[in-house]
């Protein structure tokens, strides 16, 4: 199995292989593979965790784990922004065309005939 180092960057390696596949997933809006990410994720990073704890250290004593770490941070917040970009534009298209279907229904109202029998 190796090292506790070495299990701790294969857990890293993983978890940012993960986070690229879900920013590349989000911006495509591939809900497929952003469920298959999220649902690897969580025991991605579980696996992480359990790896910083055989360290005997905080991870964070050691540069090159802190660099990775805050890495991993910055590209999960970036990835939950992406996110919410991605869900405000679509609720805002879904308003857009619900807005679009409830003129277009005024307007076929408009140049639809009278029922016979009102006509004047």
């Amino acid at each position: 199995m190796g090292t506790p180092e070495e299990s701790f960057a294969r857990s890293l390696d993983t978890c940012e292989s993960l986070l690229q596949t879900e920013k590349e997933a989000i911006e495509s809006v591939d809900v497929d593979a952003i469920e298959s990410v999220l649902s690897k994720k969580d025991d991605a990073f579980e696996q992480l965790r359990k790896a910083g704890e055989t360290l005997g250290y905080s991870p964070t004593d050691r540069p090159e784990f802190t660099s990775r770490i805050e890495a991993i941070f910055a590209e999960q917040q970036a990835n939950l922004e992406c996110m919410q970009v991605i869900l405000t534009k679509q609720r805002t298209d879904g308003e857009d065309v619900r807005e679009g279907q409830a003129r277009l229904r005024m307007l076929k109202g408009a140049y639809q005939s009278p029922p016979r029998g009102l006509d004047r």
